[in-house]
């Protein structure tokens, strides 16, 4: 009798453990992350005490634009796109040198002109990939 109750309860633990709902799990990678591209205009130029000027892009990173891992920027005139991207350094434009940077919110413009006051606003294309 012992040996038939075994039998019974065993039969009865799969037939729970076979009624249970199983979730679907995914074996294929994760998917990188899709390039994402912003046009934005850098202007209200900031007078910095080492006499730089610095437009900051607000809240730009925080849209999951700062997940993805690399950052270019460019600044763009009617038939060129220039490269300010931090890791490059800064680029003779505009008759002085413009530099870009960014922290995990903000992205800001930077230049050093050889004129007196600000640069006009300047169009700027963000490209995160």
């Amino acid at each position: 009798m012992k040996y038939n109750s075994r039998i019974l309860m065993s039969f009865l633990a799969i037939i729970l453990l076979a009624s249970c709902n199983k979730e679907a799990v995914s074996t294929s990678p994760p998917r990188p992350p899709e390039t994402g591209t912003l046009y934005l205009i850098a202007s209200n130029w900031v007078h910095n005490s080492d006499g730089s000027f610095t437009s900051t892009l607000y809240n730009v990173m925080q849209h999951g634009y700062g997940t993805r891992g690399h950052l270019e920027v460019y600044v763009i005139d009617e038939n060129t796109e220039n490269l300010i991207s931090i890791s490059y350094g800064s680029i003779s434009y505009m008759n002085g040198a413009f530099w870009s940077g960014h922290d995990s919110k903000n992205i800001w413009i930077s230049c050093r002109l050889a004129q007196s006051g600000p640069p006009p606003a300047i169009r700027i294309k963000l490209v995160f990939t």
